[in-house]
């Protein structure tokens, strides 16, 4: 990293910064709109010892819209091995700019190959009228800039991962799902079942209670062995408590916060 950077804190910065938000926050230095934390905006180099920033930026003033679309490719996230595109758009206003509106799409692949030590070959896609469906299925939906936080993708994808699409299985690490439907629309059905209980943050609550008993080294093996850091956070324990809890996981629910969720199969 050459001489003069502290790697540690670097790192350290790195390691609690969500990628998905660095769309964000490129627009917030973009639009002079800061209100993310300085050290996200700036970097460590930039913050003083009372987290204040010691680093200005004007911004582009010329720039009126801002669009940006990212992918991850998770065959190559031995984290979260999961496929996605996000795109963010925010748009200048008088005042500053408007909060960004922010678009998922989360993959459900026939195939994943994950580049992690365990090599992992996953396919999470149920069985319908007794047959492994060949198609490629994704999961969309909308955070409009009214949202109350940014949500991270897996406020969605985890809930439906359990209770839709892969269900119980013996090894999680290889492909196969104990979920099987009568027919597309009673999988329909029981997608649209579990997103309007989503909604309603007293039910969301129940949803964080079923799919607590999948947050063991069995299913979340990674977290653990690679020793996942995130803030206040670490280990399994850690990333449970913050993406089933109240303030901004599952439990919560999406209220204000994601929108026009919905299953593609095509």
């Amino acid at each position: 990293m050459g001489p003069g950077i502290d790697a540690a804190t670097l790192l350290a910065t790195k390691g609690n910064f969500f990628w998905e938000e660095l769309a964000e926050v490129i627009g917030q230095r973009i639009f002079a709109h800061h209100m993310s934390a300085p050290v996200y905006l700036f970097g460590p180099k930039c913050i003083d010892r009372h987290g204040h920033a010691t680093c200005t930026d004007p911004g582009l003033g010329w720039v009126h819209r801002l669009w940006i679309k990212t992918m991850v490719d998770g065959g190559r996230d031995d984290l979260t091995p999961v496929s996605r595109n996000i795109t963010w758009e925010a748009v200048r206003t008088t005042d500053s700019y408007s909060a960004f509106d922010v678009l998922y799409s989360v993959g459900i692949p026939g195939v994943l190959r994950v580049a992690s030590p365990y090599h992992e070959v996953l396919d999470d896609r149920p069985q319908v009228h007794g047959n492994h469906i060949q198609k490629e299925m994704r999961i969309t939906a909308w955070s409009p800039p009214t949202r109350k936080f940014y949500p991270n993708y897996n406020l969605f994808f985890i809930p439906f991962r359990h209770l839709v699409l892969q269900g119980v299985v013996p090894k999680p690490k290889g492909p196969g799902s104990s979920k099987s439907y009568a027919n597309m629309e009673a999988l329909h059905a029981n997608f649209s079942a579990i997103a309007s209980r989503m909604y309603r943050p007293e039910t969301a609550e129940q949803i964080a209670r079923e799919i607590a008993p999948f947050f063991t080294d069995k299913y979340y093996y990674m977290f653990n062995s690679m020793r996942f850091r995130f803030r206040n956070m670490s280990g399994l324990e850690g990333y449970k408590a913050f993406i089933l809890g109240r303030d901004f996981g599952i439990a919560g629910g999406w209220q204000g916060t994601l929108r026009n969720v919905s299953l593609v199969i095509e």
